[in-house]
């Protein structure tokens, strides 16, 4: 082979490794948007109520505060939460005249009693809808293998550089002055 076609060779083999290296970060870059743009699933979240609002300060006993006789309960409640697995709900009720508060601080005498709302109940649990999994008869390319095969694509044209040159350098025909050398040398 002529210097020349060695030279081609070369620049051929750099520019598939290239095209290669390219194509490889390319796909990498595709399966990482699949694998973290595309997917979703239903996520169960057992969300815990606010808390009840705190309970009036007491008047400091200098000043007497009216004494009210009764107090009637007023029940408030959240949103019932997503169904979970076993089949209940939840959610938090309140008081929002603070009764027991206010009867426990001896400033009313009396509590109107309501019927305190259910915080728990039964439901249909529907599982969220599942990921359908690739064919074992597909490989599964991940970014691992792309780059694994960069990388052995990249030996093979280092292993096929380094094969070229050594077979450069024994093909090379020597130089004038190193013939006359071995002519020297011969007679």
């Amino acid at each position: 082979m002529a210097k020349n076609d060695y030279s081609t060779l070369l620049i051929v083999l750099i520019i598939i490794w290239i095209v290669v290296s390219i194509v490889g970060i390319g796909l990498v870059l595709h399966k990482q948007k699949i694998i973290t743009g595309h997917a979703t699933a239903q996520v169960m979240v057992n969300v815990i109520p606010p808390p009840a609002p705190p309970v009036p300060p007491v008047p400091p006993p200098e000043v007497v505060a009216p004494r009210l006789t009764i107090c009637a309960e007023e029940w408030n409640c959240t949103d019932w939460g997503s169904c979970l697995p076993n089949g209940t709900q939840f959610r938090h009720c309140w008081d929002l005249n603070k009764c027991e508060g206010l009867y426990n601080q001896r400033i009313v005498t009396q509590i109107e009693r309501a019927i305190k709302p259910d915080e728990v109940r039964a439901c249909e649990y529907i599982s969220p809808p599942s990921i359908e999994k690739p064919s074992p008869l597909f490989i599964i390319i991940t970014p691992t293998v792309i780059i694994n095969y960069i990388i052995l694509f990249t030996l093979l044209i280092i292993l096929f550089i380094i094969l070229f040159y050594i077979r450069y350098m024994v093909n090379k025909k020597p130089k004038k002055s190193e013939k006359k050398k071995q002519k020297i040398k011969k007679s």
